[in-house]
């Protein structure tokens, strides 16, 4: 998750993943930038490969 998500998007990837598991990620301060629609399904696709979405991917 660190090298497809943080490392690889930054803060936004972190925002965007810290949403998608349920919580208050919010959106980066400027100047960064939301990921685009692309990145944030790249961002679900890698929590849900390492089973941190509920009732998806390994190990659910």
């Amino acid at each position: 998750v660190h090298k497809e998500v943080v490392a690889a998007l930054g803060v936004p990837g972190v925002k965007t993943g810290v949403d998608l598991l349920g919580l208050h990620g919010g959106a980066p301060r400027s100047p960064l930038r939301p990921l685009p629609d692309a990145e944030r399904e790249r961002v679900e696709a890698t929590l849900e490969r390492a089973g941190l979405l509920a009732g998806k991917g390994a190990g659910r």
